[in-house]
């Protein structure tokens, strides 16, 4: 067996998940984040025409509007993102951890979405690392042709893959938080097409 993956639901808590994305920081193997977050409905003070970007070696507002207005309102307005997008995020071992508390930091407000946490990676290639913990923060629709097909509840999927170094120890720390928090492990069910 080269790889092995746990399947988690997530509670519909923000604390929670924001818990698990800081049990990430314990282990010294994670290279990078992938992903996007978006504020729940209703959150007062989001600006609508400005998303914040999460890179490899820095980050930036990115204003989706003509008006240079929306800009100088969100920083002196103190608005929230309508978007935060992680792009191998934390790159550099120094800013991982940076990459990784304003994932949690917008989790805990809230922000839900996709995020992809990558341990051992060979240099920026997306398919072939060690350890992954795959957050899904809310309910989402699997494609047909994965594992996890159709209508599939908020989960956090972790794997390691020992072709590419990975190893069970790379997710301890997690894994003792999920059952610590007595989150449900589970098999994932393909849809069955009609």
């Amino acid at each position: 067996m080269h790889a092995h993956s746990w399947y988690f639901r997530l509670p519909d808590d923000s604390a929670a998940m924001g818990r698990l994305i800081g049990a990430i920081s314990y282990s010294g193997t994670w290279t990078w984040i992938e992903g996007s977050l978006r504020p729940p409905a209703g959150l007062a003070g989001v600006a609508k025409a400005v998303g914040y970007d999460v890179g490899p070696h820095s980050q930036r507002l990115q204003v989706h509007s003509s008006r240079q207005a929306d800009r100088a309102a969100f920083v002196v307005k103190r608005l929230l993102p309508a978007y935060v997008g992680f792009e191998l995020a934390g790159f550099e071992e120094r800013a991982f951890e940076e990459a990784r508390k304003i994932a949690q930091g917008f989790v805990e407000m809230g922000y839900r979405g996709r995020l992809l946490v990558v341990a051992k990676s060979h240099g920026t290639n997306r398919d072939y690392n060690g350890a992954r913990c795959n957050f899904q923060l809310s309910s989402w629709e699997g494609t047909w042709s994965s594992d996890e097909s159709g209508n599939q509840p908020a989960r956090l999927r972790l794997t390691f893959d020992s072709r590419y170094g990975g190893i069970e120890k790379d997710l301890e720390y997690i894994l003792s938080e999920c059952r610590s928090l007595r989150l449900e492990e589970y098999e994932p069910k393909r849809a069955v097409a009609a």
